[in-house]
């Protein structure tokens, strides 16, 4: 869908633009969001660390969050209008505010997207409509 929207000038919100706060370092720092099953469940592949330290590594050298950068690099992505942010904190507002300003360079992208793999769509789970007895 996101090349088919970006030809058709249809905007991008994405959702959980730090994967739950994956990419904040909240797995590797044992908080509550960690043990999420988010956080627990999904984005385990050895290519999911190496995003995870490409993004704690360009944050390091910058002297910025890594929440802060992931959330520039996505606002820096061609359809992208504004990412739902879901803060819970007043606090967890200052990364996503920074990452306004904060413009990455050609090499701190490849960096990021170096060590990205796609990955297949997750499955989507519903419930069907119960059925009327006729």
């Amino acid at each position: 869908m996101i090349p088919l929207c970006r030809e058709e000038g249809v905007g991008l919100i994405p959702y959980s633009p730090i994967g739950g706060g994956l990419l904040a370092g909240s797995r590797r720092t044992g908080t509550v969001r960690s043990h999420s099953p988010m956080a627990r469940d999904r984005f385990k592949r050895a290519a999911d660390e190496a995003v995870i330290d490409a993004v704690a590594s360009v944050a390091r050298a910058r002297g910025a969050s890594p929440a802060e950068i992931a959330i520039a690099w996505l606002l820096q992505q061609q359809g992208v209008t504004a990412p739902i942010v879901g803060a819970t904190k007043a606090h967890h507002l200052e990364d996503p505010v920074k990452a306004l300003g904060t413009k990455l360079t050609a090499q701190e992208r490849a960096t990021l997207e170096g060590a990205y793999e796609t990955q297949p769509p997750l499955p989507v789970y519903f419930r069907p409509a119960p059925q009327t007895a006729s």
